[in-house]
């Protein structure tokens, strides 16, 4: 499907209004692209491994994950072992923070909510300080009942960049409150705007990666903040089941 037939083109903040890869980047504002930009198409993971073994010295490579890993390959073929590493098993204090307006996210939270997940649900519309209190309230209960939380915009969402950023802070400053009442030992963040938000809040500054649980989803240990972990991904990719209900 093409990208701005997605639920990317709803997004708030950089709605997709093409799938076009040269147009969405000069639409966030960069300097006009040099002709010699090469932006390649692959469909396959064969197709991906074509494209960067047939890169001149002389290019510099970008791109995602999975093509990291084909560039990898092609360096080094022996060293790519592609493989996802468990999610440490155990009762932790976990607070899963899903701040993507993408709609699969939203219907995983359902899911798992249906399933008895405890979800806290932050209004666009309710986001002063005594309604950020109580949500927090809500969360401190569920990690010390249950062990663990999930934080997640509700419906319906307010259009506009500064109605995003606004809720973004809103639901970091959920996570500061409950930070300072629950020792969290698993911070897991979907969305980067949303993490960017949350580590600054909370001071996360340094960080060790410990682990991929799938790809693009990858688990670190936080710089002085021996007891947590924290563990990030972009909003449209997949969390591991067990992610959901350990």
């Amino acid at each position: 499907m093409p990208l701005h037939r997605t639920g990317f083109a709803n997004d708030p903040e950089f709605p997709a209004t093409t799938s076009n890869v040269r147009e969405l980047l000069q639409q966030t504002g960069a300097p006009a692209l040099p002709a010699t930009i090469d932006v390649a198409n692959a469909a396959s993971r064969e197709e991906l491994q074509a494209v960067a073994a047939r890169a001149a010295d002389d290019v510099v490579p970008a791109g995602s994950a999975a093509f990291f890993e084909a560039w990898l390959s092609r360096l080094k073929p022996e060293s790519v072992s592609p493989q996802a590493t468990p999610y440490p098993p155990g009762a932790r204090k976990t607070l899963v923070v899903c701040g993507s307006a993408f709609c699969a996210s939203r219907e995983r939270v359902q899911v798992a909510h249906k399933k008895g997940a405890p979800v806290v649900y932050i209004s666009p519309y309710r986001t002063g300080t005594p309604q950020l209190q109580r949500y927090a309230d809500s969360v401190v209960q569920a990690l010390r009942t249950e062990g663990r939380a999930i934080v997640a915009i509700d419906q319906p969402t307010i259009e506009g960049k500064e109605a995003a950023a606004a809720l973004r802070d809103a639901t970091a400053q959920v996570v500061e409150k409950t930070a300072r009442a629950v020792a969290l030992q698993e911070l897991i963040v979907e969305g980067g705007a949303t993490a960017f938000a949350v580590t600054r809040r909370l001071g996360f500054s340094r960080f060790l990666p410990v682990s991929e649980l799938a790809p693009g989803v990858v688990r670190m240990s936080v710089l002085g903040h021996d007891s947590v972990h924290l563990t990030i991904k972009p909003g449209s990719y997949e969390f591991p089941e067990e992610i959901w209900y350990s």
